[in-house]
C-alpha cells in the first residue's frame, strides 16, 4: 500500500507516516494505557493529526547533544521551553511528541512529553516553502513556557536514547517504501515516453544511449525491490539490525534520486518542466537522502555498528 501511494504522491505518505508510524507508533509502544487510550485510535484512523519533534535549529545530525529544549518540573506539572524545526505536520497537527532535556534532582535526561495544540506557549510557523513534497507541511514548533501535566510524561518517563533511536530506526525502516514508489513511477514514465518519442523517424527507445539509461534504472529498481521486500519479511520474523535498516536507506535513497533524475534526461526539455510528473518524482526522491539521518550518517552509524 505504502508503495502505491509513494507512486501518487510521495508527500502524503510522509505525513501518514509520521501521525500512523512515528507518533502512534512511540505512543503505542512506550504510552502509559490512559495515553495509548485518548490518543492512537485517532491517529490510527486518521482523524488526529500527529508530529514528531526532535530536530532542533543548529543541532544537524547531532540531536542529543545540541538539544536546547528543556523539561523544568514545575509543582504537579513540567514547563517546556525550546524550539524544533524542520517537523513534518507541525504547522496542522493535533499531538506533538516533544522530546525535551528533563532537568530533575540535577539529572539532564532527554524525555518525550505528549503536547496538544492550544496549550498556552505553543507555537507553529507556517509551512515552509520547501523544494519538494509540497503535500506534506513542514515546519517549526516554538515552546515558550509550555506547562503541561506530569500525566503528559510519555509512559511516565522511559530509556532516552534506546527509545529515541528505535524511533529513528522505524522511520529508516520506511525509506526504502517509499523510494520504490517514486523511483518505480519514474521508470514507468521515462520507459512509457521512450517508446513514444520519435527522434530521427523511429522511437527514442531504439538508441543505445536511451537503452543504456533504462537498462541502468531497470537495475537500481529491482535492487531496491530486494532490499524493501527483504527487509519486510526480514522484521516480521526478526528485528533487522541497525546495519541493514540504515543500508536500506541509504541504497534505496539513492538510487530514487539517480532513477527519478535519468528519467528527466530521457524525457529531455519536456522532462524538466512542470506540467510532466518526472520533475516532481525527482524533488520529492531527494528527501529520501536527507531525511532520517543523512546518506554520510547511514555511512558512518553502518561502519560503527559493523566493527563493534
Amino acid at each position: 500500500v505504502g508503495i502505491e501511494i509513494a507512486r501518487v504522491c510521495g508527500g502524503v505518505l510522509v505525513s501518514y507516516g509520521v501521525s500512523y508510524g512515528q507518533v502512534a507508533g512511540t505512543i503505542r509502544k512506550h504510552g502509559t494505557p490512559a495515553q495509548v487510550e485518548r490518543w492512537v485510535p485517532g491517529l490510527m484512523s486518521g482523524e488526529i493529526i500527529g508530529a514528531w519533534g526532535l530536530t532542533e535549529p543548529g543541532a544537524g545530525s547531532d540531536a542529543f547533544g545540541s538539544m536546547i529544549t528543556t523539561a523544568r518540573p514545575d509543582g504537579d506539572g513540567f514547563v517546556l521551553k525550546g524550539q524544533k524545526t524542520f517537523i513534518t505536520n507541525a504547522p496542522y497537527a493535533d499531538v506533538f511528541v516533544i522530546y525535551a532535556k528533563l532537568v530533575e534532582n540535577g539529572a539532564r535526561n532527554i524525555q518525550p512529553f505528549l503536547v496538544e495544540r492550544g496549550t498556552p506557549g505553543l507555537e507553529t510557523s507556517k509551512p515552509f516553502r520547501k523544494m519538494g513534497t509540497h503535500s506534506s507541511p513542514t515546519g517549526a514548533v516554538y515552546l515558550d513556557d509550555v506547562r503541561i501535566p506530569r500525566a503528559n510524561l510519555l509512559g511516565g518517563g522511559v530509556k532516552e536514547r534506546d527509545h529515541v533511536k528505535g524511533r529513528l530506526s522505524d522511520e529508516r525502516a520506511g525509506i526504502p517504501t517509499l523510494s520504490l514508489g517514486l523511483a518505480d513511477r519514474a521508470f514507468e514514465l521515462a520507459l512509457k515516453y521512450s517508446k513514444e518519442r520519435e527522434q530521427f523517424g523511429q522511437p527514442i527507445c531504439n538508441f543505445q544511449l536511451v537503452q543504456r539509461r533504462l537498462a541502468r534504472m531497470y537495475g537500481l529498481l529491482c535492487n531496491m525491490r530486494n532490499f524493501t521486500f527483504a527487509d519486510f519479511l526480514a522484521g516480521r520474523k526478526v528485528p533487522m539490525s541497525v546495519a541493514d535498516i540504515c543500508a536500506g536507506k541509504l541504497y534505496c535513497g539513492e538510487a530514487a534520486t539517480e532513477i527519478t533524475m535519468q528519467a528527466i534526461h530521457i524525457l529531455g526539455g519536456n522532462g524538466y518542466m512542470e506540467e510532466y510528473e518526472v520533475e516532481r518524482l525527482a524533488r520529492d526522491a531527494k528527501l529520501m537522502e536527507l531525511g532520517g539521518g543523512t546518506t554520510e550518517i547511514q555511512e558512518l552509524t553502518i561502519a560503527r555498528n559493523l566493527i563493534q
